[in-house]
């Protein structure tokens, strides 16, 4: 116990060949055991251990296990960067990016070149979003040709950035596909359109679902899957992953403002206009001083029991009434008080009690008190006075 408090802490992080990797601890009361594992684009080592399990013996477990970590980054396909090799997959083949300074901010697909402009430090960006509209043209395309081959209407389509799927169907009647299936083969993204809306009909995998889909997908179903079974390792981002700093970089984010501000977009400046307007209303609301006048008076009506126009002699003869009845309430109750303590007396005589010696104790004790209380004021005063005397 001793050697462990001695130790010295244990970096969360990793070597692994040339790369060091962080270690991700996460703690999760339902573990039982350190579960380890690799994240899916090789950037971190991902480890979950019990509530109990001290952060140094998972550190410690990873380290143990530094051979298969080894093995399985170099199973993990290098990310590609296309703006730095000016070459990008798109429909299963790989196209051109020119890119010029000087050249149009919208991307323009000639062949096999793709020519495109703007600020470099936003060129990702803006090559993912024009591949996530190629993508949505081409999913729609093919999901109104598979429903209506189905004799279905035109589902919706939208996009989804899942990395273990490549498409779902809601209940709905949504069809939800994966953007980087635009990179691939047509054959193989019409093969995962084709088995979504199968699902329309029906919603299971059952031998109805792969007859209907079967009929439905003009090509090989089986080498479709094994192509996206080979690929299902490498879904991660073929566009590398942007930093914090590039998702937050104003100059960036003005430029994109004002690309979409030039292209001709119905209700445009209407739109901008209400956009700036909300949180320029909610920032003047907020910033807005208040004027508080002082309260009104409270409005008081007074309440009197005695009759108006009344002279000094009836004021003074009610005023000798009321405390005439006042004294005769306080002997009413000083004469009931002394028959309880008769009953009382009488009560402890029938049971033996010596009631006189008792009384008598009392009246000592009540005599002692008030000559204590007697001589604590005279204190009390006598101090007040000697105080007054040496303040003047």
């Amino acid at each position: 116990m001793i050697d462990w408090l001695r130790r010295e802490a244990i970096e969360p992080e990793i070597e692994l060949g040339d790369r060091t990797l962080p270690i991700d601890l996460i703690r999760n009361r339902r573990a039982k055991r350190l579960t380890l594992r690799l994240a899916p684009d090789g950037s971190a080592v991902r480890i979950t251990l019990p509530h109990w399990c001290r952060s140094v013996e998972a550190i410690g477990f990873v380290h143990a296990r530094r051979d298969w970590l080894t093995e399985q980054l170099a199973k993990i396909p290098p990310k590609r960067d296309p703006v730095a090799e000016r070459r990008l997959m798109y429909r299963g083949t790989q196209i051109a990016l020119d890119w010029r300074a000087d050249a149009p901010r919208r991307p323009d697909l000639d062949d096999d070149t793709l020519t495109i402009g703007g600020p470099q430090d936003t060129l990702t960006r803006r090559l993912q979003r024009w591949l996530e509209a190629e993508a949505l043209r081409l999913f729609a395309a093919d999901a109104r040709d598979y429903c209506s081959a189905a004799g279905l209407d035109t589902a919706s389509v939208r996009l989804t950035r899942a990395r273990k799927r490549w498409g779902s169907c809601s209940s709905e009647g949504v069809l939800r596909l994966n953007w980087r299936l635009v990179q691939a083969p047509d054959a193989i993204r019409r093969s995962v359109v084709a088995h979504e809306v199968a699902h329309l009909v029906h919603f299971d995998h059952s031998p109805a679902f792969h007859a209907l889909l079967g009929e439905l997908y003009e090509g090989d179903i089986d080498q479709a899957n094994r192509w996206l079974s080979w690929r299902g390792s490498s879904k991660a981002p073929i566009l590398p992953a942007m930093r914090l700093t590039s998702r937050f970089n104003a100059k960036a984010g003005f430029a994109d403002l004002w690309d979409y501000l030039r292209e001709p977009r119905p209700y445009r400046w209407p739109l901008l206009a209400v956009s700036f307007a909300i949180p320029l209303g909610g920032l003047l609301a907020l910033t807005q001083e208040s004027h508080f006048r002082p309260p009104d008076a409270p409005k008081v009506s007074y309440i009197s029991t005695f009759a108006e126009g009344r002279s000094d002699e009836e004021i003074r003869q009610s005023n000798i009434a009321n405390q005439q009845r006042k004294e005769a309430r306080e002997a009413e109750r000083a004469e009931l008080q002394e028959r309880k303590v008769e009953a009382y007396k009488a009560l402890g005589r029938a049971t033996g009690l010596d009631v006189d010696a008792m009384e008598r104790e009392a009246a000592i004790e009540r005599a002692r008190e008030e000559a204590a209380a007697e001589a604590r004021r005279r204190e009390l005063y006598a101090a007040g006075s000697d105080g007054a005397d040496n303040g003047e």
